[in-house]
């Protein structure tokens, strides 16, 4: 746009002249005067109509010429206004001479219904020059240039900003309807986005329960035309960074399960593609650009229960794969390095967190993740942090409770079902021992094999173990004797809020719910949701609803 309106600018090379002035007294021609040329500008901005003092003199019949060139984005050197004058009888005498620039409308207005796409200028120089006419074509309109003149002189203008120019006046009536429209975004200013190729994917605390659910991310091509050429350079020689924050409950139950991974527009796996096996290890598959698949597996597992980062790093056919802790320590690195190239355009297809229709997801929480799209990042580099403290605390402490809940129960019934054992082959063949166990006091276990302070902290849970019957054979239907424990918890809590005055108690019921949640009975988890979300008997705690 910018050349074509200066191609279409009429240069002035007029043989009009503005009336000039005198200023020093006519010399006799033999003196020895030397020809100059000076400008004065009142004001040194690109401005339409700008006012040009000329102050000159010549020894000889000349020509007096003007030009401004001016240099934007794409172009530099383009001369935008030329004018010049002959002065063959006024020798030897300084005169001044007033000049009115014009420039292209595209330099000196802003956008608006007719002017489309003003440029950005960076520099506008402007020249003059005086050159002598020679005897042999004394008549003709002769072009010296710049650098060949007798005298010559410059100075710079300051360009305007396009949003700072005023509107032209284009002497037109519009209608009322286009008129009004141009009105309402007149006065507005936009604004540029500001675009880089690190993008947060996730920015809250996502569970992901094992099953084939997930969050989908598409990504399209970066408005900024540098990065998009840079984006499709790599194409063929991959370069980007993942990092992931994570706290793992299980690991895989399956042969595999899904960390992120690329879906391409055939639906096929695309690179890059994380997974989680059965022992904790990472499984990287990569796709080739001969359209087969390459995959690795890390040497060091995956940590249960605690936070970590996980920081993937992809350059040309080089993996580096790192797992950092919540202080920002690496606790395990590996590099695999290829001589296959590998495939990757993040724009053809999209990525998926956790579980898809393909595979299950990780049983996890996912913590922040970002994604740096064109660049490779050190693990000091990468700019990731674990926000969301309070709910990054809540979910630890709640799994510590867990594992200590979990542990209790499992020793507690092994060590009572370990003393029914002696007398279990004698109830069959003693009637009166049968009935004793069948209808007396039954079995506990007393609490002294655990410390003080743990039997304080969960007093209500050993008070409820020790009221329980272990020595029914309920591990022969295959269900979980802990899950067992939780649904009992849970059947005793709802027998109690069931009474007259049940819900006046709710509050000391709570322990005992997320003991159960613990033992992993999930309607336990339902009802603590409900009750920290509503404030029965609580206060809200958003951070614990989660």
């Amino acid at each position: 746009v910018f050349w074509i309106f200066f191609q279409n600018f009429l240069l002035s090379f007029g043989k009009e002249t503005l009336q000039t002035t005198a200023v020093t007294p006519q010399f006799q021609k033999n003196m020895d005067y030397v020809d100059f040329i000076y400008l004065n500008i009142l004001e040194k901005k690109v401005l339409n109509n700008s006012e040009v003092s000329v102050q000159y003199l010549c020894s000889k019949p000349c020509i007096v010429s003007l030009e401004a060139v001016a240099s934007s984005e794409f172009r530099t050197g383009v001369p935008v206004y030329r004018r010049r004058w002959k002065d063959e009888k006024n020798l030897y005498v300084s005169r001044t001479r007033q000049v009115h620039l014009k420039f292209p409308s595209i330099m000196v207005y802003r956008d608006d219904y007719i002017i489309r796409n003003s440029i950005i200028v960076h520099s506008v120089i402007l020249y003059a020059w005086i050159s002598h006419k020679s005897a042999s074509n004394y008549g003709d309109g002769q072009n010296v240039d710049y650098q060949a003149a007798v005298a010559k002189n410059y100075t710079f203008l300051e360009a305007v900003p396009p949003f700072e120019r005023p509107y032209k006046d284009h002497k037109v009536c519009l209608q009322w309807g286009a008129d009004y429209l141009w009105m309402i975004q007149a006065n507005r200013i936009p604004q540029c986005p500001h675009e880089s190729d690190g993008v947060q994917v996730l920015e809250f605390i996502y569970a992901s329960s094992g099953e084939k659910t997930g969050i989908v991310k598409k990504f399209e091509q970066f408005e900024n035309r540098e990065l998009e050429t840079v984006r499709q350079h790599q194409i063929d020689y991959p370069m980007f960074t993942v990092s992931i924050w994570l706290y793992l409950l299980h690991h895989c139950e399956k042969d595999l399960c899904g960390i992120l991974y690329f879906i391409d527009s055939k639906e096929m796996y695309g690179t890059p593609a994380v997974f989680l096996n059965e022992e904790g290890y990472v499984h990287i598959q990569m796709h080739l650009m001969r359209g087969d698949d390459l995959a690795v597996k890390t040497s060091f597992s995956l940590p249960l229960k605690q936070w970590f980062r996980l920081d993937l790093s992809f350059k040309g056919g080089q993996i580096e794969v790192s797992s950092v802790g919540k202080n920002l320590k690496r606790h395990h690195h590996q590099s695999f390095t290829f001589r296959e190239d590998f495939y990757y355009d993040d724009t053809a297809g999209y990525f998926v967190l956790g579980g898809s229709g393909y595979v299950n997801g990780i049983e996890a929480f996912f913590g922040p993740v970002k994604y740096y799209r064109l660049n490779v990042l050190e693990t000091e580099q990468i700019s990731n942090p674990l926000h969301d403290k309070d709910t990054v605390e809540q979910i630890e402490l709640y799994y510590e409770r867990c594992m200590d809940i979990q542990e209790i129960v499992y020793d507690y019934r092994y060590i009572v079902r370990q003393g029914e054992k002696p007398h279990r082959s004698c109830y069959y063949e003693n009637y009166y021992l049968e009935l004793i166990h069948k209808y007396g006091e039954k079995s506990k276990c007393d609490a002294f094999m655990w410390g003080r302070e743990l039997r304080e902290k969960y007093h209500t849970l050993f008070k409820l173990l020790q009221e329980m019957d272990f020595s029914s054979p309920d591990g022969n239907n295959g269900s979980d004797p802990v899950a067992e424990v939780g649904r009992r918890i849970f059947e005793k809590v709802v027998k109690r809020l069931s009474t007259a005055n049940g819900l006046s108690n709710l509050g000391s019921s709570v322990p005992l719910l997320v003991d159960s949640s613990c033992c992993g009975y999930h309607k336990a988890s339902y009802f603590l949701a409900v009750i920290f979300e509503t404030g029965l008997g609580v206060s809200v705690d958003h951070i614990k609803v989660l």
